[in-house]
């Protein structure tokens, strides 16, 4: 099941083309990053609050060019 919502997501996310993935959620995070890294995609996965302290400190995010 769980190799099954990863695969989706991982179709989803790619469709969108996305610089990050921004995801409260820990255990989606980590799934997203290891489904990413396996298919060869660098996409920043980042929870809120890294968004909000790269911002605070006017830093820019680590994004893959």
């Amino acid at each position: 099941m769980s190799d099954r919502l990863a695969a989706r997501k991982l179709t989803n996310i790619l469709a969108a083309k996305p610089q990050a993935v921004i995801t409260a959620n820990v255990g989606c995070s980590m799934q997203i990053q290891a489904t990413l890294r396996q298919a060869g995609h660098e996409v920043w996965v980042a929870h809120p609050m890294e968004l909000l302290d790269l911002s605070y400190r006017g830093l820019q995010p680590p994004i893959p060019t």
